[in-house]
């Protein structure tokens, strides 16, 4: 927004007490909850010191169900940040509002941090797969499966051979290591399991023995197999889609290199159609595919995951490189539990509609807010927006069925919580393009009595006065080759 010519601009600081002196305030910027062992969690809280001194031993509380569960100290440096840990925690069950807080300061709404806790079961995966030898297929998989907390994966194995309904119900993750579907029975039930909302990861190995498989099998590969492809020399992944999910978290520089590994054998596939290929050797054959079998996911890994044929188990990327492989198949996504002021909800995927949309009509759904005001939701017939302007505890309800009812936590943006007064010069230049009135231009002059010229107006000057210099400069350098000797080579 800029000030038409003629109109003059006066500017006063409202700063107040603050003004000239220090700004100091904490704010409560974060929390995040990861699952631990034997059904305990631990929460991470990080907090940003707004003002120019340090922070000693600031007390943080942690409040779980209207209760006070820790309190643990934090230190910080001068506009810095800190970090807490709150260690074997037990959640109630279900979802329960929480708090973080600490003591008053120069401002007393980012104070307080709000979230709501609940434990997460973790995704939980199944290795299928086959004894190959000494030489154990799965080992880099599950330990790669097993490290991390958002979300924790649970891993267990079984033989391929054992695929069976009641194994598959509990499951959200299959890995088919290194195995075959020529039994149509066994790749009838992954398929149905698939189809039902599955996340399938096959990893063709040299027990896949493409040319075995049933028809059902070839149908969760979305591909037409092929042949081996054994090259001494090996090949390396050339071409990653950057833009999918899987690969998207090394698309930044210095984020994952692939190149590294050596691939030495893989299966030549030919994708089907609707099937995308988000990897490719340097030769172009296909490295990694994906389709959709009902409302489930299939990956196709063409080579092993460990060091039979190829190198990725020792590159550092191959950890993320797995926990992205599980989450975009089982279509994982870290639980919302908290927004920033302003912020907005879809209602059908607050409340977990399913495909029949949201029962009932306008007035069914309502919003109760944190002063404990209701708010009937009118029901659109397409995507049904709420809105949170404000920081407290929102509470979302179906009007005849109170196992329906959702929390939401509503927190400041941390954008906000800094005290320090901006200066009155910069909010002039940017609305007028000059200094207040009263205040020393860039050329010493005022805006009292005189008009500052406007930077643009000096580059101008400067543009003009390089051209001239410029001109000159041919000139004399015309001047100077006219009257200059002919050369011993010329006049040869």
């Amino acid at each position: 927004m800029r000030l038409p010519d003629g109109v003059s601009l006066r500017t006063a600081g409202v700063a107040g007490a603050a003004e000239g002196t220090e700004a100091a305030n904490v704010a409560l910027a974060e929390a995040a909850l990861r699952t631990a062992d034997a059904g305990r969690v631990r929460l991470v809280a990080r907090l940003a010191n707004m003002g120019e001194a340090s922070v000693d031993a600031l007390p943080v509380s942690l409040e779980i169900a209207g209760r006070t569960v820790a309190t643990r100290p934090v230190d910080m440096p001068p506009r810095g940040t800190g970090t807490i840990v709150f260690e074997d925690l037990a959640l109630p069950e279900g979802r329960s509002r929480a708090r973080l807080t600490i003591p008053g300061d120069g401002l007393q709404i980012d104070d307080v941090f709000r979230f709501v806790a609940a434990s997460e079961a973790g995704l939980r995966t199944l290795i299928l797969g086959t004894n190959r030898g000494p030489e154990d297929p799965s080992l880099f998989l599950e330990r790669a499966l097993g490290i991390g907390e958002a979300p924790r994966i649970e891993a267990s194995r079984a033989p391929a051979s054992g695929i069976d309904a009641a194994g598959l119900s509990s499951i959200d993750f299959v890995v088919l290591n290194d195995g075959d579907l020529a039994d149509a029975g066994r790749a009838g039930r992954l398929r149905d399991w698939v189809s039902a909302g599955g996340g399938l990861l096959i990893v063709l190995g040299p027990g896949a023995q493409m040319d075995r498989w049933s028809a059902a099998g070839q149908g969760l590969l979305g591909a037409e197999p092929g042949p081996l492809v054994d090259v001494g020399e090996g090949r390396r992944l050339s071409w990653l889609d950057y833009d999918h999910p899987v690969f998207e978290l090394f698309s930044a520089p210095r984020s994952g290199d692939f190149s590294g590994a050596r691939f030495v054998r893989f299966w030549q596939v030919e994708p089907a159609e609707g099937t995308a290929v988000l990897a490719r050797f340097d030769s172009g054959e296909p490295a990694l595919l994906e389709h959709h079998v009902g409302e489930g996911r299939v990956l196709v890994w063409t080579s092993t995951l460990d060091r039979f044929w190829n190198d990725l188990a020792l590159q550092p990327v191959f950890l993320p490189f797995v926990h992205r492989l599980a989450l975009h198949a089982t279509g994982y996504r870290e639980p919302e539990r908290w927004i920033a002021a302003g912020g907005v909800l879809e209602l059908g995927s607050l409340v977990g509609a399913g495909d029949e949309g949201l029962a009932g009509g306008e007035g069914e759904w309502v919003l109760v807010d944190p002063a404990g005001d209701r708010h009937q939701l009118e029901i659109a017939e397409g995507p049904t927006w709420i809105d949170f302007p404000e920081t407290g505890f929102y509470r979302v309800e179906a009007r005849d069925d109170a196992a329906r009812a959702v929390t939401v936590a509503v927190n400041p943006r941390i954008a906000e919580s800094d005290l320090a007064p901006v200066a009155t010069e910069r909010v002039a230049e940017a609305v007028a393009g000059a200094p207040p009135a009263g205040a020393t231009g860039e050329d010493g002059a005022t805006v009292d009595g005189e008009e500052v010229p406007r930077r643009a107006e000096l580059w101008w000057l400067l543009l003009a006065l390089a051209a001239l210099v410029l001109g000159v400069e041919s000139v004399l350098a015309n001047l100077w080759t006219r009257r200059r000797p002919a050369s011993a080579l010329t006049s040869a």
